[in-house]
């Protein structure tokens, strides 16, 4: 077994259905910038439409959390990425022990 899920985005063409149950704290995959953990759900400071916080794996990002100024969640240096919904696919619910 893969030590990470594998997503097929072709097999993933309902991801809006998937998409819409994602929640925080499930491991998403962000097309353009890899897997990370979903840190937010809300709306943008400024434009007002809806957006996803993920805290990456990896220094692959373009904030800590924080974008012009307001905090949306917190993580390293380039660990961040605030995108529209549409870009973040389902991986991973985390598991309970």
């Amino acid at each position: 077994m893969h030590p990470h899920p594998i997503v097929c985005f072709a097999a993933v063409q309902n991801y809006g259905v998937v998409a819409s149950k994602i929640k925080v704290g499930d491991r998403v995959m962000v097309r353009g910038y890899g897997e990370g953990i979903l840190a937010f759900d809300g709306r943008h400071a400024t434009k007002g439409d809806r957006r996803y916080g993920v805290m990456l794996d990896g220094p692959m990002g373009k904030n800590n959390g924080t974008v012009g100024g307001h905090k949306y969640f917190e993580c390293d240096d380039l660990h961040g990425i605030l995108v529209p919904p549409k870009k973040v696919f389902f991986v991973q619910r985390p598991q309970l022990s």
